[in-house]
């Protein structure tokens, strides 16, 4: 089996592109990371934060249901790299 078909999961210390945040349709791109080295500005997500949590264990072309304050969304994971 070539290095193509292994599965792209979402973990702690990736990056994940994930589309379904934006009214545009724009992908939004984050680092899932350790809590010490989480920087919200840079889009580095704590693991232990509820979009992290939403996304961990996911694969690319997934759908995942996310509840942000407020409402409910669908997040489809675009792509996801070792970090």
């Amino acid at each position: 089996m070539s290095g193509t078909a292994e599965k792209k999961t979402v973990t702690l210390n990736c990056r994940v592109t994930i589309n379904g945040f934006e009214p545009d349709g724009e992908d939004e791109t984050y680092w899932i990371v350790d809590d010490s080295q989480a920087e919200l500005v840079e889009n580095k997500l704590p693991v232990t934060s509820p979009l992290a949590k939403a996304l961990l264990g996911a694969e690319v072309g997934n759908q995942v249901p996310f509840h942000p304050p407020g409402g409910h969304v669908d997040l489809t994971i675009v792509d996801v790299a070792p970090v």
